[in-house]
């Protein structure tokens, strides 16, 4: 926050109608800088639609001792939650409260629409996922969906949903079987796209190093926008979309189709590494990943290098054992440590 010392002000004159051209592209900016900024902003924007039928002026010293008390007892509730959440989450979440707290007291002053004994929920309490590589987990969200999340992931979402969306946010890859709730859609919100749906099976491959983000959809239907594509595509089972967020487009494939990158995608998760065509750079990516290894290279491999295979829970060593014959190297493994040496 640091870096926008005026976003509160900005946020305040947002919402009541007053700001610029130049204003509205800055707050939009600073929403897109960040998940967890889209998701504070999606909070404030769901206070400001709310109205009571009582309506009544709130005093500013009244709102922000009654937000300030509650985001007290929720850094408590936080800080014994048995739920692993990051130092720097944490951190960041007291930052954004302080932002919230000045905000939301700003906004609510100024409205005439707002019951002194409406309750106020601040959406401070998030819980924070991540998988170091060669560590794949499983968790349930407070709505009793279930992720899967794959090795050098993170997924962040709150302590308890609303009663309006369900919204997780994700860097890497995961899976996700998502409880059935027709009035609460889940969304799932990547560096590059959204994926909004009702309950479905479906994996979501968004790798921030990795040029595309794919989305393979198994049961249900499902949702995919971008800032470039608002108006979306939707999905049917046994497909999927690959989005470029370079060109700005969105690429179908299907199960039929492309059978590796489908199973790739529905697969990972039950311990099955495949490898649909690539380079010898994904073929790195994949092993260091997989396998939690630092792998360097040696020599100079052939240009032409493309893997096609798939390996159910082997170890390593097997799946180097099988490929190096092939591909023409030979390799050395000391703890953590690979080298690729190319003839």
């Amino acid at each position: 926050m640091d870096e926008e010392p005026d976003i509160n002000t900005l946020l305040t004159r947002y919402f009541n109608g007053e700001v610029s051209l130049t204003e509205k592209k800055a707050v939009m900016e600073w929403v897109k800088k960040s998940r967890y900024n889209q998701y504070h902003f999606d909070q404030l924007v769901e206070y400001w639609e709310k109205r009571t039928v009582d309506p009544k002026l709130i005093s500013h010293e009244f709102q922000k001792d009654k937000i300030w008390s509650q985001y007290m007892t929720t850094v408590a509730k936080s800080t014994n939650s048995k739920s692993r959440t990051s130092a720097r989450v944490f951190r960041w979440s007291i930052a954004a409260s302080l932002l919230l707290l000045i905000s939301v007291s700003l906004i609510l002053m100024n409205r005439d629409l707002v019951s002194d004994t409406q309750e106020l929920v601040m959406p401070l309490a998030t819980i924070e996922k991540y998988n170091p590589i060669g560590q794949k987990s499983q968790t349930q969200l407070p709505d009793g969906s279930k992720v899967w999340l794959n090795a050098d992931s993170k997924l962040v979402y709150p302590e308890n949903f609303d009663n309006s969306t369900r919204t997780v946010y994700l860097e890497g890859e995961a899976f996700f079987d998502v409880f059935h709730d027709s009035v609460r859609p889940f969304i799932v919100v990547t560096e590059k796209v959204r994926v909004q749906v009702l309950g479905t099976k479906f994996n979501v491959d968004a790798f921030v190093t990795s040029q595309e983000t794919n989305i393979a959809l198994l049961e249900g239907s499902v949702k995919v926008t971008s800032d470039r594509q608002s108006d979306g595509l939707l999905i049917v089972p046994e497909s999927g979309v690959s989005y470029s967020d370079q060109l700005g487009i969105f690429r179908e494939f299907s199960k039929a189709g492309n059978p590796e990158m489908f199973e790739k995608a529905m697969s990972w998760k039950n311990g099955k590494l495949i490898f649909d065509g690539v380079g010898l750079g994904n073929f790195v990516t994949e092993i260091s990943r997989w396998y939690g290894v630092k792998v360097s290279i040696e020599g100079v491999p052939r240009n032409d290098w493309r893997l096609v295979g798939s390996f159910d829970n082997e170890y390593l060593t097997n799946v180097l054992d099988a490929i190096s014959y092939n591909k023409d190297f030979t390799y050395e493994l000391e703890g953590k440590e690979l080298t690729l040496i190319f003839n």
